[in-house]
């Protein structure tokens, strides 16, 4: 009887063989060789397929849009896109207030974009009425009006405490990417967030917001320009729909750039840079230093945020890890202390930190251990309570507790909204609530660790009792998000 193996050998040009021989074999040897046939067809075929497919075919259009960016209780940033569009008038109503009529230009070099800041000091609404906005535009090769929706509400005063009735409640996480083949073609988990959240003050995307490396990474020849990368993913109809009504703020983090971004200052990164501003960093509050990104606000006296950017003034990650390596910079981690500083002076319960990237030994904390540490060290000398980091990047959901004193730094991270899932190095299981572990030395205590899932993260501030519990959520594109865990901090 004569059978057949399958046996992988080198490509041969002259013949054009791919490399599977047919040989004398047994019928078991026949069988292996079969299942090893397969398994380089679904690891290696398909996903390359997938791969091309995602660079070469899969051009989803964001042909008009607009979303929510800053909103404080006096004005209010709008980013709107409309292809073709030259110009057009934007308008708010809440109630009977009805803003004055703001004109907009828009061009195919600016990327048929714009931001309108609308005034909203003498709107009269109160914090948490809902804002209406209306835009019409046209343009010489439309041949319709373009009319586009939106709404918001109007965020508590920056001086203004939470009062024993008040809640305030933001979603947070990192990394999205929208792949060619369902169920991943849709971010409908932004239709669940936002009938499971309504009273989201606001949204906060700590970087990741596209994949423009991911094909680069794997297939050299196959990486996106930095636009069409965007419009991949923010042209779903479920993150248009979440982005019209509640605001989104934003961070870059490498993959904007390229997977593990650590050159510092480069025409790579100003030209992923100027990208990022047209789609996403416009429509930020306004940074803390010119000419910088990393940017501070208020909801209310009792909750104050800085968000960092861990990117552009970042060490090489392989450096040695002594005093002077750093994943902020210098200017901005004086701005980060100051800020500590001054929030605590001015009473206010909870300093949230928004990091791109984990501060945990597991997650680029281990990098970056000597200049996280010494913040870390800082809060705690300095007796700053209230400190606490929300992160992405790592896909993971985890919770950690920092620093070796009290008063603690503590972290919930959440990632990714949907992307590659990753298993952590300890587990590829979730770590329930109350089994904790620490790394060697004890400075930073995990929590809660899932991993192998897409996750997300949502905070709430209680002013009845001045206390953020932070939630994490994880789910997949098939199933419905449960809650994992929740961990509640007082000061």
């Amino acid at each position: 009887m004569v059978v057949v193996e399958a046996k992988l050998v080198s490509f041969d040009s002259a013949t054009g063989n791919l490399g599977w021989l047919p040989v004398m074999a047994s019928p078991l040897k026949a069988a292996v060789g079969g299942m090893c046939a397969g398994l380089v067809f679904f690891v290696v075929f398909v996903p390359l397929a997938v791969l091309v497919h995602q660079a070469v075919f899969f051009r989803p259009q964001l042909d008009a849009g607009l979303m929510v960016g800053a909103v404080s209780e006096v004005t209010a940033k709008i980013w709107i896109r409309v292809v073709g569009g030259e110009s057009g008038v934007v308008e708010a109503r809440c109630g009977e207030w009805l803003s004055e009529q703001i004109g907009v230009e828009l061009a195919e070099s600016r990327r048929w974009m714009t931001v309108v800041e609308l005034p909203l000091a003498s709107c009269g609404c109160a914090p948490g009425e809902r804002v209406t906005v209306s835009a019409v535009v046209v343009g010489s090769s439309r041949p319709e009006p373009v009319l586009l929706s939106g709404s918001f509400a109007i965020a508590r005063r920056a001086e203004a405490r939470l009062t024993a009735d008040d809640e305030l409640a933001w979603v947070f996480g990192s990394c999205l990417s929208r792949m060619a083949l369902p169920p991943f073609a849709s971010l409908a988990v932004f239709d669940h967030i936002a009938a499971t959240v309504p009273d989201a003050a606001f949204a906060l995307l700590l970087g990741d917001l596209m994949y423009r490396d991911l094909n680069r990474a794997w297939v050299p020849f196959l990486h996106l320009e930095p636009d069409v990368a965007y419009e991949q993913t923010w042209s779903d109809s479920s993150l248009l729909r979440f982005a019209g009504k509640v605001p989104v703020l934003t961070m870059f983090d490498d993959h904007e750039i390229e997977n593990d971004y650590d050159r510092g200052p480069s025409p790579d990164l100003d030209y992923a840079l100027a990208a990022y501003d047209a789609w996403m960093g416009s429509r930020n509050p306004e940074p803390v230093a010119a000419g910088s990104r990393y940017y501070t606000f208020a909801h209310s006296a009792d909750v104050a945020y800085f968000v960092l950017d861990t990117r552009s003034g970042r060490s090489r990650n392989d450096a040695p890890d002594t005093a002077g390596k750093t994943m902020l910079g210098q200017d901005q981690r004086e701005a980060l202390l100051a800020w500590l500083v001054a929030s605590h002076e001015a009473g206010v319960a909870f300093k949230v930190i928004g990091s791109p990237v984990s501060w945990a030994p597991h997650g680029d904390g281990h990098m970056f251990a000597t200049e996280t540490r010494d913040i870390v060290a800082f809060v705690a000398a300095s007796n700053i309570t209230g400190v606490v980091i929300l992160s992405g990047d790592t896909h993971w959901g985890a919770a950690y507790r920092h620093g070796f004193a009290e008063p603690h730094v503590y972290e919930c991270s959440a990632s990714p909204f949907q992307a590659l899932p990753f298993p952590h190095p300890d587990t590829l299981a979730v770590v329930e609530p109350g089994i904790k572990s620490g790394d060697d030395d004890g400075w930073s205590e995990t929590l809660f660790l899932s991993s192998m899932s897409f996750h997300y993260g949502v905070a709430r501030v209680s002013g009845a009792d001045k206390t953020l519990t932070c939630e994490i959520y994880g789910f997949w594109p098939w199933s419905t998000p449960q809650m994992l865990f929740s961990s509640t901090v007082a000061v």
